[in-house]
């Protein structure tokens, strides 16, 4: 019984605070790099799907993401090159 309390207090903490939203800005740079021809069409279509559902903090991580992937992929290719 002592268990129950702890879970039910995380919601009301989640209540108090509201989800901000991926700004336009953010979701306008992520699609610029999901346009990327590095980026295939699985990522790009994953990602697509879930834009609206990012948060601030998930978005800005998704961004680093791909800069990321598209940074290690265009040395990777210029290797093979």
């Amino acid at each position: 019984n002592t268990p129950a309390p702890a879970p039910a207090e995380a919601p009301a903490a989640e209540a108090a605070a509201p989800v901000q939203y991926a700004t336009a800005s953010q979701k306008e740079e992520i699609i610029r790099l999901l346009n990327h021809p590095l980026i295939t069409r699985q990522e790009k279509t994953k990602m697509l799907l879930n834009i609206n559902r990012l948060d601030e903090e998930r978005a800005t991580q998704a961004i680093a993401k791909l800069r990321k992937a598209i940074e290690d992929r265009e040395g990777t290719s210029a290797v093979a090159a």
